[in-house]
């Protein structure tokens, strides 16, 4: 059985190769490992951390995406990729249609408005007010 959380972390990792945050920091490990490493071990939920933002920042299409990994992923990756003309409603209300999608909001950071950037120990700390700010946000499911 391939084991789709090591191919999406390798997948992201070369995805956002050279991208920094607004700190200067490695995106891959500022933001995406964060990510995926504050949500629960599910390998869907844990392989769809990893490959959340290769669509919307990274030339990677969500093709690519639906070639590579499994139909469910693809799905949430997809749902998590906000479209230009999108509003952030519609967003939100997107992301809370996918099962895997919403298991991603608490760690993702920009769902519930804190900016990039800061660095590891800034999304840390953004974690832990996000997790509770989504817990109790209108919008959560």
């Amino acid at each position: 059985m391939i084991d789709y959380i090591e191919k999406a972390k390798a997948f992201a990792m070369m995805a956002h190769k050279g991208q920094t945050d607004k700190a200067g920091e490695d995106y891959f490990t500022a933001h995406v490992a964060v990510v995926a490493d504050g949500v629960e071990p599910d390998p869907l939920v844990k392989t769809a951390a990893y490959l959340h933002d290769t669509v919307e920042d990274t030339g990677t299409t969500i093709d690519t995406i639906r070639a590579e990994f499994p139909q469910e992923v693809a799905e949430a990756v997809s749902v998590l990729t906000r479209e230009k003309d999108m509003t952030y409603a519609e967003y939100i209300w997107r992301v809370k249609q996918n099962d895997i999608a919403v298991k991603l909001t608490p760690p993702t950071i920009e769902i519930v408005g804190f900016p990039g950037g800061g660095g590891k120990a800034y999304h840390h700390a953004a974690y832990k007010a996000a997790s509770y700010a989504v817990s109790h946000h209108p919008l959560r499911v």
